[in-house]
């Protein structure tokens, strides 16, 4: 005679066949698409360091050119006054040593008034669409004392 508890356990048994073909399926899309997600999220994180990147070294060569030219005297060639719309160029770019990826330009505005000249140097960079840097600093005519 066949016990009742056999016969319930052999039922499990024989129901519980595995996955099917389509569970296998969904399984594997819910899968993929997390996959996607996280690929996604890299490569955002990817564009974010290498636009860190360039603002860094762009600001870097603008305090480079902004160093430079507080060194400069004041009444230097360098420094005469000109026209916002063809401010200077500079060759900054091989002194230190970070390619050609940035082009720095300077404008100087001067006010006799009172021996200030306002300089404004931008660093743009060309390969990118990001902003340009800009520092706008003053440069004052230092007398010297007299003892």
């Amino acid at each position: 005679m066949i016990n009742p508890q056999s016969s319930q356990k052999m039922s499990v048994l024989n129901s519980a066949e595995g996955f099917t073909f389509i569970e296998l399926l969904i399984s594997v899309a819910i899968f993929a698409i997390g996959i996607l997600a996280v690929a996604s999220v890299q490569l955002g994180s990817m564009n974010s360091d290498t636009h860190s990147r360039l603002l860094t070294d762009a600001y870097k060569v603008a305090t480079d050119q902004v160093e430079d030219i507080i060194r400069w005297n004041y009444h230097d060639a360098r420094l005469d006054e000109n026209d916002a719309t063809t401010p200077f160029h500079t060759d900054l770019t091989t002194s230190k040593g970070l390619g050609d990826r940035f082009q720095v330009t300077y404008v100087v505005v001067e006010d006799p008034d009172v021996n200030i000249k306002t300089i404004t140097v931008t660093v743009e960079i060309p390969s990118s669409t990001l902003d340009p840097v800009v520092i706008e600093f003053v440069k004052a005519e230092i007398q010297d004392l007299v003892s």
